[in-house]
């Protein structure tokens, strides 16, 4: 009898803590969610700024709710449970988190020109509450582009500076090489860094003709790109990413206005030492071991040894992606000695560290490194591929950009091809590069 009785006060007290901790809390009555600030809504589903933009609310009649889940578009997403973490859910353009009876949603701008929907599921035991989020498309991607007031036949003498990140230098390589009829080829620079690029063969054009072509072909990364766009020293760039918080910034202050589309597909993906046995992280494990939470291998699965986890450079196209589209709001520990200043760092620090990890596009590891100096792991169960990046199943996908100023001629070439990759006209070349194409 005593056993008998033990048990059921073990049962009253579990139940308990699930639904309430207090008597103001609802015997599994409907869950009554309030927002703490003012929102809109229509038919029932809150409105979400292209921009992004930050949701709290609280529940008024339990304590301790946690989360279910959530789904968008028939995908579908779920708390860490492994890590018997119900509180927490993210991916890379939203993550949500409970904290006591406060729920807290953050969405990422949305660099789509198509609505993304979010249903999020929050529970109290044997109650359910579903959240209904629409984010609006990108009003500057969604805009119909204005059509050239020119068709002019691209030449050396008035083709665009183009301009752009590391990853996609040999589509930028590739495009102008095939607009302009110049021969090119994959070479692995074996006596610099060992990347491989589309080069140009130079040796066949003249000394005049030669010099054009160099002048035509920048190569200043993502964000000094960015910056020269702005100051009007490069005419179209393509970038891994868009435009940054900084960058935005700099921009507004001097009064100039981007266009940008997305022209290709990539992902942001995570490399270790291919002698580390972790192949896969789940979202929340990198966020932790990022955050300093998680330090040690073994806390993961791994051998017993401390993490050492690598960083790029601050306004880098992939530090700008960790913090945005990763990290989603977290603060990254700051390691300044784990910094890498240029996009091969990463690779060079991994190659002679067993137990480090670090993040880098998926492009520029397959295509243009292409060695086995790291290995690429899965996130949430999903190895990054060229399937799992077009299916959009791997959780971090990313998009190619191309950008002009919006002051640019519309009669010049760099508007006319700006125009031409935003519309797809250029497809085949960009999956001639190797990348998948956007649309």
């Amino acid at each position: 009898m005593k056993i008998y009785l033990n048990i059921i006060v073990m049962a009253v007290a579990v139940l308990s803590f699930n639904s309430c901790s207090d008597e103001k809390d609802g015997d599994w009555d409907s869950m009554v969610w309030k927002a703490e600030v003012p929102v809109q809504m229509t038919d029932g589903v809150y409105t979400v700024s292209a921009n992004g933009t930050e949701f709290t609310f609280s529940c008024q009649n339990y304590s301790f709710p946690w989360i279910n889940g959530a789904e968008s578009n028939g995908k579908y997403y779920y708390p860490p449970r492994e890590a018997n973490d119900y509180h927490t859910i993210s991916a890379d353009w939203f993550k949500a988190e409970i904290k006591g009876n406060k729920l807290t949603v953050v969405f990422e701008a949305n660099e789509t020109v198509e609505e993304r929907p979010l249903q999020l599921t929050v529970t109290a035991g044997d109650i359910f509450y579903t959240f209904k989020f629409m984010q609006s498309a990108n009003e500057q991607y969604e805009v119909d582009l204005e059509q050239p007031t020119a068709t002019t036949a691209l030449s050396l003498s008035n083709a665009p500076i183009i301009d752009g990140s590391d990853s996609t230098e040999p589509l930028r390589n590739l495009l102008m090489c095939r607009l302009l009829g110049i021969d090119c080829q994959w070479r692995q620079r074996l006596h610099t860094d060992g990347t491989w690029c589309v080069i140009p063969e130079y040796q066949t054009l003249n000394d005049d003709d030669n010099k054009a072509l160099q002048r035509i072909l920048e190569n200043r990364n993502t964000h000094g790109s960015f910056v020269s766009l702005i100051d009007g020293e490069n005419d179209i760039i393509i970038t891994a990413r868009g435009i940054s918080r900084d960058e935005q910034k700099y921009a507004d202050e001097k009064g100039v206005q981007l266009l940008s589309r997305p022209v290709a597909k990539d992902a942001f993906v995570f490399i270790v030492n291919p002698r580390n046995p972790v192949r896969n992280l789940t979202i929340e494990q990198i966020q932790k071991i990022y955050t300093g939470e998680i330090r040690n291998w073994k806390e993961v699965g791994g051998r017993d040894a401390t993490i050492n986890p690598y960083v790029r450079n601050p306004n880098s196209g992939s530090q700008e992606k960790m913090e945005t589209i990763v990290m989603a709001g977290l603060t990254m520990i700051e390691w300044p000695e784990m910094i890498g200043y240029v996009m091969l760092a990463p690779y060079f620090q991994l190659a002679n560290d067993e137990n480090g990890i670090a993040y880098t596009p998926f492009y520029y590891y397959d295509t243009i490194v292409n060695d086995d100096r790291t290995q690429v792991i899965g996130v949430n169960g999903i190895e990054p591929s060229k399937q799992t990046i077009e299916d959009n199943s791997y959780p971090y996908v990313t998009h190619v950009m191309a950008s002009v100023r919006a002051d640019k001629d519309k009669s010049s070439t760099a508007y006319q091809l700006f125009y031409q990759l935003a519309t797809g006209q250029h497809n085949d070349i960009v999956k001639e590069s190797g990348y998948i194409v956007y649309r």
